[in-house]
């Protein structure tokens, strides 16, 4: 995340803890002091960007993780090489990230739907954006999951991802 301002860098470090502390603690038994001293941020910069209440701040961090990794909003327009360069920087960045979303994707939970609810936008995305069947948008997808388990240096997402 090399090309971010210095207020999305600590947004970014507030949302990795959060996501951090939610996947090593029960839900929500996490502190903001917690969050403050494993993101190396300030409590009253955390409440400056997301407030003061946990399951809000948890919220906005895992619409964070959301974007950044299935582009829920459409915004970022990648192809594949692009696209997996920046998901392999970003899960290198917050590590943090990747847990959280494997450990969360198959609970009944809020979070658990929301995920899944993201995982099909991103197929659907990839079809249209990248015209790709559907099984090929979910093979895709496969490989982008096993790349950050693996942790794939970034630098050879190029070479990996060419179809």
């Amino acid at each position: 995340m090399k090309d971010l301002s210095k207020k999305e860098k600590v947004y970014f470090q507030i949302c990795d803890s959060v996501l951090y502390m939610e996947t090593v603690k029960p839900h929500l038994k996490w502190s903001l002091s917690d969050v403050s001293k494993h993101s190396g941020v300030t409590r009253s910069l955390i409440y400056y960007y997301l407030g003061k209440e946990k399951d809000q701040i948890l919220r906005e961090a895992v619409l964070f993780m959301l974007e950044l990794f299935f582009n829920i909003s459409g915004e970022r327009k990648l192809g594949i090489q692009d696209r997996m360069t920046m998901i392999l920087e970003t899960t290198k960045e917050m590590p943090h990230i990747f847990l959280f979303y494997v450990s969360e994707r198959t609970k009944n939970t809020e979070y658990g739907q929301t995920i899944r609810e993201a995982e099909e936008k991103l197929i659907s995305y990839l079809e249209t954006e990248l015209n790709l069947t559907n099984e090929q948008a979910l093979k895709l997808f496969m490989l982008e999951i096993g790349a950050c388990a693996f942790g794939l240096d970034p630098k050879f997402a190029p070479k990996f991802f060419q179809l």
